[in-house]
């Protein structure tokens, strides 16, 4: 098997009393392609936080609901 190659009806030995719904001609019914890579899209907030940082400024900090659970414990701390 090479990629690019078609796979016909011919080639599969189908069940008895299976007949294919194309009859007259060897039709195509598979093609092996090669695997493709997709690049995920960036999300629009990583997107404008990298090119916030790319200019030289500084990413704006997180608002309350964004905090991870570390960010947490240190603002608890700084506190005391």
């Amino acid at each position: 098997m090479d990629i690019g190659e078609s796979f016909k009806i011919s080639s599969v030995k189908l069940e008895e009393g299976v007949t294919p719904t194309i009859i007259g001609r060897d039709f195509v019914i598979a093609t092996l392609a090669a695997p493709t890579v997709m690049k995920e899209p960036e999300k629009p907030a990583e997107a404008e936080e990298a090119a916030a940082t790319e200019d030289g400024k500084e990413a704006a900090p997180a608002a309350e609901g964004d905090k991870k659970d570390g960010d947490e414990k240190k603002a608890t701390e700084e506190k005391k």
